[in-house]
């Protein structure tokens, strides 16, 4: 008798903030905007993953964490759980990247204002052009 498929902790969803602006990623082999995220590391806490994941991927950290929720992705099997986070006050701490890393030359960190980045994430859509020249000098 199989036991059906196995149930992974899908890690975070991590939505970092400052001010009135976001980070969000564009991953280009997905195509597609999305919040920082991953999977949870063996042994790990679901705010160890969203802490680790804001750091490889985009080389800020945050002092203040807000635990947003967790729900079941992929109900009708209960294959995983996404936890999701607030990162308020992020800053840049060092470069992106680090061990286990290895997405770096598939994605691209935005800093957007609110509103163009719930858009970009929620419709799949591309945040304007200007916003986007604005996203690389202006996380202040």
């Amino acid at each position: 008798m199989t036991s059906g498929p196995e149930r992974r902790a899908f890690s975070v969803a991590v939505y970092a903030r400052r001010g009135e602006r976001v980070l969000i990623i564009e991953h280009h082999r997905l195509k597609t905007w999305l919040p920082i995220g991953g999977e949870l590391e063996p042994g790990e806490t679901p705010l160890e993953a969203a802490r680790r994941e804001l750091r490889e991927e985009t080389g800020y950290t945050s002092e203040e964490w807000r635990r947003l929720g967790s729900f079941t992705v992929d109900g009708n099997y209960g294959l995983c759980t996404a936890h999701l986070f607030l990162a308020q006050g992020a800053i840049q701490s060092n470069a992106a990247g680090g061990h286990g890393h290895d997405d770096l030359e598939e994605i691209e960190v935005l800093s957007l204002p609110l509103a163009d980045a719930l858009a970009a994430v929620t419709g799949g859509g591309e945040p304007s052009r200007i916003a986007s020249m604005n996203a690389r000098s202006s996380w202040t």
